[in-house]
């Protein structure tokens, strides 16, 4: 008799069991197809009003570049490096000011460091300074060999954009990525670090 009821209690452990897989199951399969099609509806667009005087960017060597990352007051810097031929660099830049601006935060700045030769100022790199009208600080390294630049950033870049940096030296943060940020992506890396800023 006793062997009869734990094998009824096994048997009802088992049904329940698959009962609540199966339920799990389709539950994770409607959400994710949910968020999908809500996604796609209601993509954030990286749309901002540039300014209607753009500032040039100010040249800077190496060691002022230096200076710049070891500034050590109570900010979050984000360094954003970019070229003018590099297309995923230039369409990601309204989605940083955006940001920017959206979380209206005097603890964070903001800064465009451009990786073209300072010879093409008045090129294809002036079109896009133009046409962005940059409100965020924005410079132009003057030097020779960028290389020296990326191993002062990270050992391992070998150059490639977009590339952004995040650092507070404050908090002792400095975390480099390689990467193209779609709107999301990027108000998902910059939000968190930035709350902790006004806590």
């Amino acid at each position: 008799m006793k062997h009869n009821i734990i094998l009824l209690i096994i048997f009802a452990i088992a049904i329940s069991s698959c009962k609540n897989e199966t339920k799990k199951t389709v539950t994770e399969q409607e959400t994710d197809v949910s968020t999908t099609i809500e996604e796609m509806v209601s993509l954030p667009k990286c749309e901002y009003k540039v300014a209607e005087s753009p500032k040039m960017p100010r040249k800077i060597r190496y060691d002022v570049l230096e200076d710049m990352l070891d500034i050590d007051d109570d900010l979050l810097y984000i360094y954003n490096f970019w070229s003018a031929d590099c297309e995923a660099c230039i369409a990601q830049m309204t989605c940083f000011q955006k940001i920017i601006q959206d979380l209206n935060t005097e603890k964070v700045k903001l800064v465009f460091v451009n990786m073209d030769s300072t010879k093409d100022l008045d090129g294809k790199m002036g079109e896009v300074i133009k046409k962005q009208g940059f409100p965020a600080e924005s410079v132009i390294l003057d030097i020779s060999k960028p290389e020296i630049v990326y191993n002062l950033i990270d050992e391992d870049w070998k150059g490639k954009l977009p590339a952004t940096l995040f650092v507070d030296n404050s908090e002792e943060t400095w975390l480099f990525y390689q990467k193209d940020y779609d709107y999301d992506e990027l108000r998902a890396q910059i939000q968190p670090l930035a709350t902790l800023k006004t806590l």
